[in-house]
C-alpha cells in the first residue's frame, strides 16, 4: 500500500483543492483503459469492470475523499506547495510536524491499489473519491442519484481497525460573525501577547471525550475574569486549525490599565499554574505564557470584546450528553474549533454533533439564543449540516465484510456506531436503499500533527477488503 500511498502525500490536497489529486487519479485510469467521469461537485467515479466470469455479481462501491486535515505543530508549512515529509517509526507511520493524510489518503490508496490489481476476484467496482469531507462535506451532499449504479458500499474512512462503522453521528458546523469597530487606545493601558500551546488537540468527535483543553475555551474565562477585576481590551485574538479539531494553539494581544499590570501578571500565572493541574494527564505540554508588547495603533471597542467574552465563555463545548443505550458513546458534544479577528468582525466557528436528532436541534437553538443576544449572526452560507447514519445490523454488506476480515486476520470484527461524521449519512439523502459499512485501518490522533497508522493494520484491511470483494462476487 506504500507504493499507492506514497505519492499523494507529495499532492497538496487541501478541502476543496483536490484538482491535483484528482488529476493522479484520472491518469491512472486513463493508464488502466478504465472509465471516469466527474460530477459537478467535483466527486470522480472511476470504474472497473468485473473480473472474467464474474460480471453478474453485484456491484460494489468503493468511497474514501481526497482531502485532508492541513494543521502543523506550529512550524511555517504550506500544504498548497509543499509535500508531506513520512517517516516509519516502530511499526507506524507519521509526518514530520504535520498531519499525515492518512484520512484518508490510505482509503484513498487501496483503492487505488484494486483498480491496478490484475488478479483480484470481484464483480464490477466503483471507485467513488470524494471532496471537502473535511471542510462541509460538500462532495457527498451534492452527490446526485443516479451517479453509482452499485448498492453495495464500503466507506474506507473509519480508524479503529476491528471496528467496522454502521452508523455515525449528525453535525451542525456554523461561522457566527460579531461585528466590531475599532477605537483608539486608552490612556495608561499595558499590552501583552497572551500564549496558549503545547495541547493536544485532536479530531472533536472521537477525542473529544478524552479531556483535552480546549484554549479558546480557557482564554475567555482567564480573560472574563481579567475583564471583571480590572477591564480588558482587545487588539487581536486567533485560535484554532480546523472546526472539527480541538483548539491547542492560541495568540492574543490584550490590554490591561497600566496600575493593574502587576495583578494581571499575577492572574495570568495562578492561572497557568492550576490549569497546568487541571490537564496534566491529558494535556502534559499545556503552556499559557504572556508578554509584554508594544501598544497596538487601535483596540476593538470595549462594547464588542466584552461581548466576545460573554459568547466563548457562554458557548457549550465538550462532552454534552452520554448515550443511554450504548455504552460508552459520546451522543452529544460541541467544539469551539476556530476564532478569527478579521477586519471588522470576530468570526467563532463551532462543530456541534449528536446521534440524535432532536438533541441536535436543541444545542443548534441554546447557541442561536447565545448569539441573538450578543449580537452575533450566522449567515445561511457559513452553515453546514448533515445527517446521522444509523444502519440496521445484519445486512449483506456487514456479513461480508465480518466474514472476510475474519477469514484474514483471526479476529472478530465489531459493529459500532462512531461520534464522528461519515460520508454515508449525506449519500443516503439520494440513495436511501444503499446497503453501507465503513472500515479502515488503525489511526491515532487524527487531525493534529501527531497523526499516524499502524502498517500491519493496513495490511489487515487490504486484505480484508480483497477478500470481501471476493465473497460477494462469489455469492
Amino acid at each position: 500500500m506504500y507504493e499507492q500511498f506514497a505519492p499523494l502525500t507529495a499532492i497538496p490536497r487541501p478541502s476543496l483543492k483536490e484538482d491535483k489529486v484528482r488529476d493522479h487519479i484520472r491518469r491512472m485510469a486513463d493508464s488502466l483503459g478504465l472509465a471516469w467521469k466527474v460530477d459537478a461537485a467535483g466527486n470522480m467515479l472511476v470504474t472497473k469492470p468485473a473480473a472474467k466470469g464474474y460480471e453478474s455479481a453485484p456491484t460494489v462501491v468503493l468511497q474514501a475523499h481526497m482531502d485532508m486535515v492541513c494543521v502543523t505543530d506550529g512550524r511555517p508549512f504550506d500544504f498548497a506547495t509543499q509535500p508531506i515529509v513520512m517517516t516509519t517509526e516502530n511499526g507506524w507511520m507519521h509526518a514530520e510536524g504535520t498531519t499525515l493524510g492518512a484520512d484518508d489518503g490510505m482509503g484513498v490508496a487501496m483503492m487505488l491499489a484494486v483498480l491496478q490489481s490484475r488478479d483480484m476476484v470481484h464483480g464490477k467496482i466503483e471507485c467513488l473519491f470524494t471532496v471537502d469531507e473535511e471542510g462541509q462535506m460538500t462532495g457527498a451532499a451534492n452527490l446526485q442519484a443516479g451517479f453509482l449504479t452499485g448498492r453495495m458500499y464500503i466507506n474506507l474512512d473509519a480508524e479503529d481497525y476491528d471496528v467496522a462503522y454502521i452508523g455515525s453521528a449528525g453535525s451542525y458546523i456554523a461561522t457566527g460573525r460579531l461585528p466590531f469597530v475599532m477605537a483608539a487606545v486608552p490612556a495608561d493601558t499595558a499590552f501583552y501577547r497572551l500564549s496558549m500551546d503545547g495541547g493536544l488537540g485532536g479530531h472533536s468527535g472521537l477525542m473529544i471525550d478524552k479531556g483535552r483543553a480546549n484554549v479558546i475555551k480557557l482564554a475567555a474565562q482567564l480573560l472574563q475574569e481579567a475583564n471583571t477585576h480590572h477591564g480588558v481590551v482587545l487588539s487581536t485574538i486567533d485560535a484554532g486549525q480546523a472546526h472539527n479539531s480541538i483548539a491547542y494553539s492560541l495568540a492574543a494581544v490584550v490590554g490591561v490599565p497600566t496600575a493593574r499590570k502587576a495583578d494581571f501578571a499575577t492572574r495570568v500565572a495562578a492561572f497557568a499554574k492550576a490549569q497546568g493541574e487541571v490537564y496534566a494527564k491529558s494535556d502534559p505540554g499545556l503552556k499559557i505564557s504572556l508578554a509584554e508588547v508594544s501598544p497596538p495603533d487601535q483596540v476593538v471597542a470595549r462594547s464588542a470584546s466584552d461581548a466576545l467574552l460573554r459568547v466563548l465563555t457562554g458557548l457549550p463545548n465538550g462532552v454534552l450528553a452520554m448515550s443511554t443505550k450504548v455504552p460508552g458513546l459520546v451522543e452529544t458534544s460541541s467544539n469551539v474549533g476556530m476564532l478569527r479577528t478579521g477586519e471588522n468582525s470576530f468570526a467563532i466557528t463551532t462543530h456541534t454533533r449528536s446521534n440524535v436528532p432532536a438533541s441536535l436541534a436543541d444545542v443548534r437553538s441554546r447557541i442561536g439564543a447565545l448569539y441573538g443576544a450578543q449580537g452575533v449572526t450566522v449567515a445561511s452560507a457559513d452553515v453546514t449540516e448533515f445527517p446521522a447514519w444509523d444502519a440496521p445490523l445484519g445486512t449483506p454488506v456487514q456479513k461480508y465484510v465480518q466474514a472476510a476480515f475474519h477469514s484474514q486476520t483471526g479476529r472478530e470484527l465489531k459493529m459500532a456506531t462512531i461520534h464522528a461524521g461519515l460520508e454515508c449519512g449525506q449519500v443516503t439523502r439520494n440513495y436511501p436503499d444503499m446497503d453501507m459499512i465503513s472500515i479502515g485501518a488503525l489511526q491515532q490522533d487524527v487531525h493534529t500533527p501527531r497523526e499516524r497508522v499502524e502498517l500491519a493494520s493496513v495490511e489487515g484491511i487490504w486484505k480484508a477488503l480483497a477478500e470481501s470483494l471476493y465473497l460477494v462476487a462469489r455469492q
